[in-house]
């Protein structure tokens, strides 16, 4: 046997014993009960300190032979663990390698943050231990005592398997992080200070219940953690490792502590009755090629959801939840049109079979589909969105070319309390690409204002991708979700100017409101809100390399029939620009740009754009008629500030055709030529400092319509039912001149079916005729292209 299979086999025998000592407390918890209270008839939590190094015994006995008690539902965390483990023991090194850098300074200002933080969190125990010694608190002084035998215990199994695996930090020999090769005292795995911190946070939260103590707690744990892996200090997989080994033992230990006061809250009493009256529980995004959209889409159009916001998406399983209760009480109105109620009920239906009740009820991880998407292009293909324009739009960025394409994946989505976790992930062929002359790719450095690109290889595509896969926790009414996730800011179909799904979603963290919520006092005039907070980074850029991003919107339903939205976010950072909380504020502060001196120039404060929408139900129309429009700034606060400079896309949708009932019909229009001037692709999407513009890993982030153009483009859908359905859509678009020589021309004509199969399958078929006129790439040209996709959605609980 080899040396390196050697190696590779010792890592997967300590990563069993780890994962099994890191969730083995959750059985130990739910198999070990609490000791009966003392004969002398005081409350169980009242404990001597005399008693404190039997309780530390017990509990590192506890947590030592957890293992052995693990049973198959345990699977149910430890397969996603393990999963999350493997995946990034694979990626320790590149991601600390290329993702995760900085210098001696930003090193040390992480490190000294990381264990500032640890001495506050572990400052909480001491306070509360002298709080309850001062006021005679016995409820302080317990949480005090757990606080610490869970930092004991956490300290104790953390230093064990630092022993056992020995291995090298960040910093230490070639940085590939090798187990068995650093100091069992000085070993990176797993994160001391990650254990410690998430030992103490459960403890405090669950014993002084409330958003506030949560987001305080596990916030400072989180900061923590991701400190010193910024500092250099540790890998991500150790920072997962020592998180979870700490959360699990503190929350084993709250959990078996005296039960929680009803006096002890540190949120408002508003929020408590909140949090009393509804259980908290996580739940996924429903992707955004989903059916979903278009059926709550059309009821809402119909009249039936008022109350629903299209411009922030995608909606949580829960949200798409309201929204069909809130139907159904429409429905039950004696006075609504019998023409619409017959449209709404197969929508109505439908709904209710994809969101029953049991799907709510308890933690389940859930296998929700297995397709398989097969494709061809006959024909030249445009591939270049961000330069000439796409064949296929709006698909999540994945990669096409001229000849076969096939994707085939799986969905998985688990949900348990207030946590939650999607993965959407698929292999990907795609035919190679045309290879791109010298000429074009001189165009290319000349539209750009960068190098002469280097030549691309003609090679298909074979990779394995996760499409979407986010793992988060609810809040109250917010949800905290980070991984790789989609952004749908616009209430149109052809794709908002912001973020839509035309590129591969983001790597992000998001803050998101889980449900439209009406603000307190006069601002309730306001109506209702729901707002989200998105800080990632994006792929693919050469110039500038390494980006970030961060945005904002809040969308207001003012009225049952009007929604206004209003948008703000930022590129920044990057190489040539320093990652720190001044330039992080100056960002968001502002006002104005110094002249960039080159570009990569530290000074600039990023790439700022501003969006807005509405959308409208016209008055002796509402279940009729809505219009609604997207628009989209550079460099401006807002839109509204200078119209003649923005990009725009207004829309009208129809959702009966009078004497057609089931046939509806929308128009789009876009355009990012502005009014006032055209100045060629260097505006819109386009920056000095970012010369890789709005994109993700080549494809653009927001509409299609892409740099200097406009398009227009029409849809009319016949709906049998909610799943099977006929659809047929035109639309052209027109480059300026003043952005390619010679301008261009790009007609596209389509039909899409979807027809219901038996034994919960689903098919889907696209056909699509393509002509396009750009003179920099030739004459006219023509291709003709089609998908097949079968979809067998089980919905299939794999654990519960």
């Amino acid at each position: 046997m080899s040396v390196g299979t050697g190696r590779r086999r010792a890592l997967w025998l300590r990563l069993a014993l780890v994962i099994g000592v890191v969730l083995g407390p959750k059985q130990a918890m739910a198999q070990s009960g609490t000791e009966p209270p003392p004969a002398s008839g005081s409350p169980a939590y009242i404990r001597p300190i005399s008693a404190l190094p039997k309780d530390l015994f017990l509990d590192q006995k506890k947590v030592i032979t957890s293992p052995a008690r693990l049973r198959k539902k345990d699977l149910a965390w430890l397969v996603p663990m393990a999963g999350a483990t493997s995946f990034l023991f694979a990626t320790d090194e590149r991601n600390m390698r290329d993702r995760i850098h900085g210098g001696p300074l930003t090193q040390d200002r992480s490190s000294l943050f990381a264990n500032a933080g640890t001495g506050v969190m572990l400052s909480i125990p001491a306070y509360l231990a002298w709080y309850g010694w001062r006021h005679s608190d016995e409820y302080a002084t317990t949480t005090a005592t757990v606080s610490t035998r869970a930092l004991a215990a956490s300290m104790i199994a953390t230093e064990v398997v630092k022993l056992i695996a020995r291995r090298q930090r960040p910093l230490d020999g070639d940085g590939s992080g090798a187990f068995l090769k650093g100091s069992g005292v000085n070993s990176s795995f797993p994160s001391m200070h990650s254990a410690m911190v998430w030992a103490v946070a459960p403890v405090v939260a669950e014993r002084y219940p409330g958003w506030l103590t949560k987001v305080a707690v596990y916030g400072l744990a989180s900061s923590v953690s991701l400190s010193r892996v910024a500092g250099q200090k540790h890998f991500p997989s150790d920072v997962l490792i020592g998180s979870s080994l700490g959360w699990l033992i503190g929350h084993y230990l709250a959990q078996g502590a005296e039960p929680k006061s009803q006096r002890m809250y540190l949120d408002p009493p508003s929020e408590r009755r909140a949090a009393d009256s509804t259980a908290a529980h996580g739940f996924v995004y429903v992707p955004m090629d989903s059916w979903v959209y278009p059926a709550l889409d059309r009821l809402a159009g119909l009249g039936l959801i008022p109350s629903q916001i299209a411009g922030l998406r995608p909606w949580t399983r829960a949200e798409c939840r309201r929204q069909l209760a809130e139907a159904d009480e429409a429905m039950l109105d004696r006075d609504r049109d019998w023409r619409a109620a017959s449209q709404a009920q197969p929508l109505l239906a439908a709904l209710h079979r994809e969101f029953d009740e049991a799907d709510q009820a308890g933690g389940a991880l859930v296998l929700d589909s297995v397709y398989v998407r097969n494709g061809g292009i006959a024909g030249p293909a445009l591939t270049d969105g961000y330069h000439f324009g796409q064949t296929w739009v709006n698909d999540f960025g994945r990669p096409f070319g001229r000849g076969w394409n096939m994707n085939t994946g799986l969905t998985v989505r688990a949900e348990s309390g207030r946590f939650f976790g999607y993965v959407r992930s698929e292999f990907q062929h795609a035919a190679a690409a045309a290879p791109v002359s010298l000429e074009t790719r001189q165009l290319i450095s000349k539209l750009d204002t960068i190098p002469l690109p280097p030549e691309r290889e003609a090679d298909d595509t074979n990779r394995y991708r996760v499409v979407e896969g986010y793992a988060g926790v609810r809040l109250a009414n917010l949800e905290l979700s980070v991984g790789k996730q989609a952004l749908w800011w616009g209430p149109g179909t052809d794709g908002p100017l912001s973020f839509s799904t035309n590129a591969e979603p983001t790597k992000n963290a998001k803050i998101s409101m889980l449900h439209p919520y009406r603000l307190p006092g006069f601002l309730g005039h306001l109506g209702e809100i729901r707002g989200e907070f998105v800080m990632g980074k994006l792929g693919g850029h050469a110039y500038t390399w390494r980006p970030w991003f961060n945005a904002q919107k809040v969308s207001f339903k003012l009225t049952d029939n009007l929604e206004m939205g209003f948008t703000r976010w930022s590129m920044l950072w990057g190489e040539g620009h320093p990652i720190t909380f001044k330039s992080f504020v100056r960002n968001f502060t502002a006002t104005s740009s110094e002249v960039a001196i080159g570009p990569t120039d530290p000074r600039d404060p990023g790439d700022r754009k501003a969006g807005f929408n509405f959308k409208y139900r016209i008055p002796g129309l509402r279940d009729w008629v809505t219009i609604y429009s997207d628009s989209y700034s550079d460099d401006d606060p807002s839109p509204l500030a200078a119209p003649r400079h923005a990009a725009i896309s207004p829309g009208i949708h129809l959702t009966r055709i009078p004497g057609v009932p089931k046939l509806d019909l929308r128009v789009e229009t876009s355009s990012t030529t502005p009014l006032a001037i055209d100045r060629g692709g260097q505006f819109i999407y386009y920056n000095g400092q970012y010369r890789s513009g709005n994109t993700n890993y080549g494809n653009l982030l927001g509409s299609s319509v892409g740099r200097d153009g406009r398009a227009i483009q029409a849809w009319s859908t016949y709906w049998f039912n909610a799943r099977t359905k006929v659809e047929g859509s035109y639309r052209q678009r027109k480059i300026s001149g003043q952005f390619l020589p010679g301008g261009g021309t790009q007609s596209d004509a389509s039909m899409k079916g979807s027809v219901e199969l038996p034994g919960h399958c689903y098919a889907d078929v696209m056909l699509q005729y393509e002509r396009f006129w750009l003179p920099v790439l030739g004459g006219p040209q023509r291709n003709l292209s089609g998908r097949v996709e079968l979809r067998w959605e089980p919905r299939l609980r794999l654990f519960r």
